[in-house]
């Protein structure tokens, strides 16, 4: 086996790679294909109407901030002793005002 024998080979596999296969459409292949499609209506479809409109996000988070109040009221003791609950503290402090955020701006887009 010579050392040109390898290089050939590959030289081979990258022709039959970068080489475009050559594609043969009938010139009436289109008409054909309009042929076999069963014919559509001209009449318009009903949309259906949208579903009601749920509130389960806004009970979720009404939900998240009665437990949030709960959780800092447990706290607010405690937050004078160490500086991790204080931060604890400040960090559902956050979280209530974003979910307060929340809901004043979907209240304010949903009407």
């Amino acid at each position: 086996m010579s050392h040109t024998e390898p290089d050939k080979t590959m030289q081979s596999i990258i022709e039959a790679l970068e080489t475009a296969p050559h594609v043969n459409v009938p010139d009436d292949f289109a008409a054909r294909v309009m042929a076999r499609l069963p014919q559509q209506s001209t009449r318009r479809l009903r949309m259906p109407a949208l579903p009601a409109r749920s509130h389960y996000g806004r009970t979720a988070a009404v939900t998240c901030m009665v437990i949030l109040v709960v959780a800092m009221v447990v706290l607010a003791p405690h937050t004078m002793q160490s500086r991790t609950l204080g931060y604890m503290q400040a960090l559902l402090f956050a979280q209530l005002a974003a979910l307060l955020l929340w809901i004043g701006l979907n209240r304010s887009h949903s009407r």
